[in-house]
């Protein structure tokens, strides 16, 4: 082994924030600085210097009850014995080298991280690490959470390593939390290229001496203040925000705020994503948690979640409490969701300290500046593709079947609004669109009072358009069923219009919610490397009420 070998080993590091040097125990749980008599809560704290940095040390053993083990031995024995579960854990606190940051760097073994206070843990501080320091050619592991209508996590490895479209990470909407990679480590005390690994956390060999662990520590925080490789500089322009993060809570207040005064916040009601093949069935819906228990027809309006909330005296707490079932039938006997959290119908939109926050499906996104700039500009470029047939003004008497049966007629397509597609394998049916256009384009038409509920509207487009694609018996069940003369037998989609009519004023770039223009670019992008165009045409309203 040679001596680089030896220098440093393998350890896992958090970095907290907003810890007094001067008060190192408080980056640490209270209740494991307490002399208790309880088993598992008695640690032992050790003062301690590393390189002249008054440093603190806690140790000690978390002892369950009873291993959980014991009652199926019983079960299966009728022995009656007494073992408990014992696990080791330690945290080094290091100060970082400037007192007035408040960062303290926290080395963890064992089940040391439990220790540790979670509101002062750096959120994704490791994975800021590695997007800066590995090799972009060779990522070996990526956990990725794809903010569809299913919200998926993917745990993707490629052992001989790989570049990040190798694991097929598009960048937007889409947020990479776990990478592991390999990484030139001649600067630290490891000397050579290495295996790291940073979500939360970062691990990484570090120095063995005191003085090398201070050095990596300190080149590690001059690290954090670089650039991302220009590679992989999208994986931290979207991330989601832990409910222990510092900032959770500001979010939360002004959510709060926004309830009660939605007039002067963004703040929309939002289908969730998980409900997009139940667009077309859907007939009533029930509320539950507030003291109204009838059938209701169409779908709840912002007005109602306003109202309901302000019924409670903790507004927040009530969109978890206060749920909604959806129905495919007038009577409400056919549910055809389950009872879904307020908190999930709820977009809302804050712009703090020059940093963009959305709410969506219940949970805190942050938008990286650059982010938005570039989501901007390719919304816009979007928007300025023309359709080429010119759809129709709505009428104000007009709801959307009567106008979907008026613009069919107008420009020579086939209704299909509320006209599903039955499969073997969908057998409640889709909708491949509302109305089909002569040449064979696939029109989706939506009236909408606010621009949040559009990422549904999207993801919803998309997805008949995957299934048109890939699906055969739906693809000839819905060429089955086309009638116009222009259409040939082996038609495939195309073109993909979303017709769409806004209150107030026409849609456009401007207009749309955080997350609908992430959907919006993700559709765009999927489809056009499938050679379909997308087309946004925008329904003026013939007078107000829209």
């Amino acid at each position: 082994m040679s001596k680089k070998d030896s220098n440093a080993k393998p350890t896992t590091i958090y970095r907290m924030i907003h810890v007094d040097h001067a008060h190192l125990k408080s980056a640490i749980k209270s209740d494991y600085l307490k002399k208790s008599k309880n088993p598992g809560k008695d640690f032992d704290i050790h003062n301690c210097s590393i390189e002249e940095r008054d440093s603190l040390l806690v140790e000690g053993e978390i002892t369950a009850q009873e291993a959980r083990w014991i009652p199926r031995v019983k079960d299966l024995t009728g022995v009656s014995i007494k073992r408990r579960n014992q696990t080791a854990g330690g945290v080094l606190l290091v100060p970082s080298k400037n007192e007035l940051d408040k960062v303290v760097w926290a080395l963890c073994w064992g089940v040391g991280w439990l220790l540790l206070d979670p509101t002062k843990i750096d959120i994704a501080f490791g994975q800021k690490v590695a997007i800066r320091l590995v090799d972009p050619n060779k990522l070996a592991s990526i956990t990725r959470k794809k903010l569809d209508e299913r919200i998926k996590i993917d745990r993707l490895s490629i052992p001989s390593g790989d570049q990040i479209f190798g694991f097929d990470v598009e960048g937007f909407g889409e947020i990479v939390t776990h990478l592991g990679a390999k990484a030139d480590l001649e600067s630290f005390a490891a000397g050579k290229e290495c295996s790291i690994k940073g979500s939360d956390s970062l691990s990484m060999p570090l120095g063995i001496k005191s003085g090398e662990l201070i050095e990596d520590l300190d080149r590690i925080e001059e690290i954090l203040s670089n650039n991302p490789k220009p590679e992989l500089e999208m994986l931290e322009q979207l991330q989601a925000i832990k409910r222990n993060s510092p900032i959770f809570s500001r979010l939360e207040e002004e959510l709060e705020k926004a309830l009660s005064q939605p007039g002067k916040f963004r703040v929309s009601l939002s289908w969730p994503m998980q409900l997009i093949d139940s667009h077309s069935l859907q007939e009533t819906y029930k509320v539950t948690g507030v003291h109204e228990t009838s059938i209701k027809p169409g779908l709840p309006a912002l007005d109602d979640v306003i109202r309901w909330v302000n019924k409670k005296d903790k507004l927040v707490p009530a969109l978890s409490s206060i749920k909604i079932t959806l129905f495919e039938d007038a009577e409400g006997k056919n549910p055809i969701s389950r009872k879904i959290p307020l908190r999930k119908w709820i977009a809302c939109e804050l712009d703090i300290d020059e940093d963009r926050f959305f709410l969506h499906e219940g949970e805190w996104y942050h938008m990286h500046e650059d982010y938005v700039k570039k989501l901007d500009k390719w919304i816009q470029d979007i928007f300025s593709k023309i359709y080429p047939i010119s759809l129709p003004d709505w009428r104000n008497d007009e709801d959307e079947k009567a106008y979907n049966i008026r613009v069919a007629k107008s420009i020579g397509g086939q209704l299909f609004d509320r006209k599903l597609v039955n499969t073997s394998q969908r057998n409640r049916g889709f909708e491949a669109c509302d109305i089909l256009s002569s040449s064979g384009d696939l029109i989706h038409v939506k009236k909408s009072k606010d621009s949040s509920s559009l990422s549904h509207l999207f993801a919803q487009g998309a997805n008949a358009v995957h299934i048109l694609n890939y699906d055969q018996e739906a693809v000839k069940a819905f060429r089955d069923m086309i009638t116009l003369p222009n259409i040939k037998r082996d038609w495939e989609p195309q073109k993909l219009i979303f017709g769409i009519c806004k209150e107030k004023e026409p849609i456009g770039p401007d207009s749309l919610f955080a997350f609908s223009k992430v959907t919006l670019f993700r559709v765009y992008s999927e489809l056009k490397g499938r050679g379909i165009d997308v087309f946004i045409a925008p329904i003026i309203k013939k007078d107000d009420g829209c």
